[in-house]
């Protein structure tokens, strides 16, 4: 059988959570992100600015990710 995935919205506390990510993981992510936007827009060759910019928004996705997990962990504990 096959895992299906589903997109759901952020509530307000989940966006609290996102935009004051303070873990290690969050701020590598971020980092990463921004960095790879960065270089997107400075690469000449489209495929290379399509590839950065592609990678920039996974990494931005692992920055949502971590904060969203690190707030579901200082909840539960």
């Amino acid at each position: 059988m096959q895992k299906v995935t589903a997109l759901e919205e952020l509530d307000l506390t989940q966006l609290d959570a996102v935009a004051g990510g303070s873990s290690t993981e969050w701020a590598v992510s971020t980092g990463t992100a921004v960095a790879l936007t960065v270089g997107a827009t400075a690469a000449a060759a489209p495929v290379v600015a399509g590839a950065l910019a592609a990678a920039g928004i996974a990494a931005a996705g692992m920055a949502i990710y971590y904060a969203l997990t690190d707030e579901e962990q200082a909840s539960a504990s």
